[in-house]
């Protein structure tokens, strides 16, 4: 599967028996789209044994929100400081450096911000992984808003399914309320928040993502890859 054209990292994952699921990453990085997951598809069926049934997904990527308290050097600007550091994680996570269910440590964090001349000392105040809400049956991104608490403490597999007009939540496999489009929605052990915003959704599509805990190293498990963006990454000057 990693040799099919335009596939940059693959993995595949055992579900039972014959039964597989295969995570693409497209060349350079991003979301799997429909041509590629089904070019990918072929590719694979073409070389795979008869009695094996192997379900290509995208990968996705789990993009890592960081809130850091920053102490700069005396000669150094808030601007150039925050610059830095901002380059030299999006460096350590770039593509190239990444693996899918990659262990997300912040002794890492630390090391590569701490390395940068222009830091005089630093603390994660806060820091949790995104979800990545995979589609599941269908090539749909869910577009959606979402939080993950000081509460969450592990982690959890949720689903979501749109019945046309609600989408019903499961977690870790049981169903636990009807969440309507643009209406926020709190965990009640206040593990997560978001909201799922209009988009074109179609009766009986599906998505599956799962939480991790708040402010700790994360092993990812998902078949997701580890990213960080400039919005994600917000600075309290000491």
């Amino acid at each position: 599967l990693k040799l099919a054209p335009g596939v940059g990292k693959a993995d595949i994952e055992y579900v039972c028996g014959q039964v597989l699921n295969g995570f693409i990453v497209p060349e350079g990085g991003g979301i799997a789209q429909s041509a590629l997951i089904t070019s990918a598809g072929v590719y694979l069926d073409e070389r795979k044994m008869i009695t094996s049934t192997v379900t290509i997904l995208p990968a996705g990527e789990s993009e890592i929100y960081l809130s850091l308290q920053v102490k700069r050097k005396s000669w150094v600007t808030k601007t150039s400081l925050e610059t830095a550091i901002r380059v030299a994680l999006a460096d350590f996570y770039s593509f190239t450096n990444v693996e899918m269910n990659q262990r997300i440590n912040q002794s890492d964090i630390y090391h590569t911000c701490e390395d940068e001349s222009e830091v005089d000392y630093l603390t994660i105040a806060g820091m949790y992984v995104i979800p990545y809400a995979r589609p599941t049956n269908s090539t749909t991104i869910l577009d959606w808003d979402v939080e993950i608490r000081p509460n969450s403490n592990g982690e959890i597999t949720w689903k979501l399914d749109y019945d046309g007009a609600n989408f019903r939540l499961y977690k870790n496999g049981q169903f636990i309320t009807n969440i309507t489009i643009g209406t926020e929605y709190t965990d009640v052990d206040g593990f997560i928040r978001f909201t799922v915003n209009t988009s074109s959704y179609s009766i009986g599509e599906e998505w599956e993502f799962k939480s991790f805990a708040y402010n700790r190293d994360v092993d990812l498990t998902d078949y997701t890859i580890p990213a960080i963006s400039d919005t994600n990454i917000h600075f309290e000057h000491l």
